[in-house]
């Protein structure tokens, strides 16, 4: 049960009864948890109490989902609970809403009262039974063959004889009142009352609800029949405005008790909510990820107001139940579940609000750390599709409350107050759906189909002593186009690997990675893929605190890796990342030498053996240039590769430098030629000459477009003034 502490879930709810259940009442007292037996049995003692001449009508009014199903259990289970006492009515049970039509109405309340009947024991009761036959029989009867229908259902079947009528004769001989006298005395001569309860009554449409008080108001006269009534009372009302006087009127010369059914504790209804909620989150192993803090501030602050009643209560946890289905797997919980009951409050009750959140994930997910300032000032725009969000909500604060905390980010749209949220990986990690890669998720019957559960992480990092099964592993992600996106989610994700695996697993990550290296083909301008390899290697070297291991792993990684051209880039970025004091990287400058040796030990191996493959980059033929011990070899195997045609054009296409420029239609990608970087490796008159000797008309669109490039830099830099020749960058890095 939940604690007194409001917020604090409680831990001894029934961890089952809620799933996929039915918003249907409580059947007995054992069952309530909201307090509500004592009126319940109030109510009975009441019914038992009754020893009028005349029938009792009482009504229990209340709202959809206020409870009045269930008091009504209640109170007939304490009926029932002593079946040989007088003074315990025949019970007749009957739900009008199971009835479509007003003719099937009708014949449903007089049959369902006439086989209870035939179903108790004793003669009085028998004979009651044969006359009710009787008696419903000719009201059905006068009342589908008058023409004159609405003004007997107005006046009542008790006013009318059957002599004013041409079918006096069809089952009995007896006249109308005749047989309503016979009726009464059978009804004063039984020891216990029969009581009829009508619930769901306010579920009918109005011509029905007219119809069934009708009925009610007919055989109200009889002595020892006692009704209740269950609806909720302004829509009955409005059903009955139509009759000669107002609704409200109507219903008082019917009704002669009403009760409101009391107001159910906020503070019980809060707890059974909490109870179910803790049930839930243990019964479906998220709890690991549920964070009690946030959870106490989003449910006092947006969640707690949308609930009113027990109806509330539990379509909110049946179709919470289903939702939180969707993430269960044999290795965990795939979302957060924190962020799912909040999104599943916004979907039950404020679906507007709901429907529009896929659409608007630009503007919910502005990531922390990244300003934009474009022309046209984009944070206003933002503030308006948030607004505009806002203003379709029933509950406007709530809801604003509810998405400040689902998306801390866009947080400031709604209130002047500062940020205080986990740096952005913590959210992948938590798998928050204000993470960009998390935020689909949540819109999909599945985890989108490219992206990468947790769980086939933690298996990855538990192989990472294993660099054979992690090389398989990772191409056949290559193999299915979703290797950047594992890596992507593995450098938000940062599972723990023990530092004893450090090596192989480093290994297995250089193994693949000249494969991921950024090339320039068909308009691919850039990969992430190797940047994210580096991004992993740097993390987990960061995490070795001392320096002689840090070296280690990479002195022994180099020499063992299949990788040729991508230690460069990691050497590179690592040099750099050393100047920084707080970086984590602790190799110094002798460390680096060593380093880059063992890289040009492999690369001239390579070259040597004829089992050098240009590299989609300049940029490492340059490093190997310059690192090297003898750079007019690394000069002679370029001269050397670019004498085929295919050496040739894998030359200029790792010279290129791409870029992007957009305009009001479209983004279109440009090229450059780094002219300064080629003739540091060949000179441009020799290289111009190789060219000039190509067939173009044995060049693909691509390949034409490449040679293009190169001969109009040239012809750039030949007529243009010294002072503005093109200072060109070498083409890029890691990427």
């Amino acid at each position: 049960m939940a604690t007194n502490d409001s917020t604090n879930l409680g831990q001894d709810a029934d961890r089952a009864s809620h799933r996929f259940s039915a918003d249907r009442p409580i059947q007995s007292t054992a069952e309530d948890l909201l307090g509500r037996a004592p009126f319940a049995q109030a109510l009975a003692q009441a019914i038992r109490g009754w020893r009028g001449n005349d029938s009792l009508v009482i009504a229990l009014y209340g709202p959809w989902g206020s409870g009045k199903s269930s008091i009504k259990n209640m109170a007939l289970e304490s009926l029932r609970d002593d079946p040989g006492d007088a003074t315990t009515p025949v019970i007749v049970e009957f739900n009008p809403w199971e009835w479509s039509g007003q003719h099937r109405l009708m014949e449903a309340f007089f049959e369902e009262i006439g086989v209870r009947l035939e179903e108790e024991g004793g003669s009085k009761i028998k004979q009651l039974a044969r006359l009710w036959r009787h008696w419903s029989r000719r009201t059905i009867a006068i009342i589908k063959t008058t023409p004159f229908l609405s003004a007997l259902m107005h006046w009542g079947l008790s006013k009318i004889g059957l002599s004013d009528l041409p079918i006096g004769a069809i089952f009995c001989r007896k006249s109308l009142a005749e047989l309503k006298t016979e009726m009464r005395k059978s009804l004063a001569g039984l020891d216990r009352c029969i009581l009829v309860v009508l619930d769901d009554i306010d579920r009918l449409t109005p011509e029905e609800i007219r119809l069934l008080f009708q009925l009610v108001k007919a055989n109200a006269d009889f002595p020892k029949m006692i009704y209740l009534l269950l609806f909720q009372r302004d829509i009955v009302e409005r059903s009955l405005d139509p009759e000669a006087i107002s609704g409200s009127e109507f219903l008082e010369k019917i009704v002669q008790v009403g009760f409101d059914i009391p107001q159910i504790e906020r503070t019980r209804l809060k707890n059974l909510l909490l109870d179910k909620l803790e049930a839930l989150i243990h019964e479906t192993d998220s709890f690991a990820r549920f964070d009690r803090d946030r959870f106490r501030t989003l449910f006092s602050w947006g969640l707690w107001p949308y609930f009113s009643t027990l109806r509330d209560v539990y379509r909110f946890l049946n179709t919470l139940s289903f939702q939180f289905a969707r993430f269960v797997t044999p290795q965990g919980f795939e979302a957060n579940p924190v962020d799912l009951i909040a999104l599943e409050v916004l979907r039950l009750f404020e679906p507007e609000v709901y429907k529009q959140i896929p659409y608007a994930k630009s503007a919910l997910l502005k990531m922390p750390d990244v300003e934009e300032r474009p022309m046209l000032d984009r944070g206003e725009e933002r503030r308006r599709r948030l607004e505009e969000l806002i203003a379709s909500a029933k509950n406007k604060i709530s809801t604003q409350n509810i998405l400040a905390e689902l998306f801390p980010t866009a947080r400031r749209a709604f209130s002047p107050i500062p940020d205080h949220t986990p740096d952005y990986p913590d959210w992948y990690r938590e798998l928050r759906i204000c993470h960009s890669d998390v935020f689909d998720r949540y819109f999909l019957l599945r985890i989108p189909e490219r992206d990468i559960p947790q769980w086939e992480i933690d298996r990855l990092a538990s192989l990472a002593g294993d660099r054979n099964a992690l090389v398989t592993e990772f191409h056949g992600y290559m193999d299915r186009g979703q290797l950047d996106v594992l890596l992507d989610r593995w450098n938000t994700y940062r599972p723990a690997i023990d530092p004893h695996a450090l090596v192989p697993f480093t290994t297995a990550l250089l193994d693949i990675a000249d494969d991921v290296l950024p090339q320039h083909e068909h308009g691919e301008i850039w990969k992430p893929t190797a940047w994210n390899v580096f991004n992993v290697i740097a993390y987990y070297l960061q995490q070795v605190q001392d320096h002689d291991q840090q070296v280690q792993i990479l002195r022994e990684a180099f020499p063992q890796t299949q990788a040729v051209w991508f230690p460069i880039s990691l050497i590179d970025e690592l040099e750099t990342s050393a100047r920084n004091p707080n970086g984590g990287i602790r190799l110094v400058d002798r460390d680096f030498a060593e380093l880059k040796r063992l890289c040009i030990d492999k690369i001239d191996a390579a070259a040597r053996d004829a089992k050098l493959s240009f590299p989609p980059r300049i940029f490492y033929i340059l490093k190997w240039q310059e690192w090297s011990a003898s750079p007019e070899q690394v000069r002679e195997w370029v001269e050397q590769f670019i004498q085929p045609k295919e050496g040739l054009l894998a030359f200029l296409n790792a010279c290129i430098i791409p870029s992007l420029t957009a305009n009001r239609d479209r983004v279109r990608e440009e090229w450059r030629m780094g002219l300064q970087a080629v003739e540091q490796i060949i000179p441009l008159d020799r290289l111009e000459q190789r060219i000039r000797q190509l067939d173009g008309g044995e060049l693909s669109e691509v390949e034409q477009r490449i040679v293009h490039t190169f001969l109009e830099a040239l012809e750039d830099r030949r007529h243009a003034p010294p002072a503005e020749e093109t200072n060109e960058a070498s083409p890029g890095t890691t990427g």
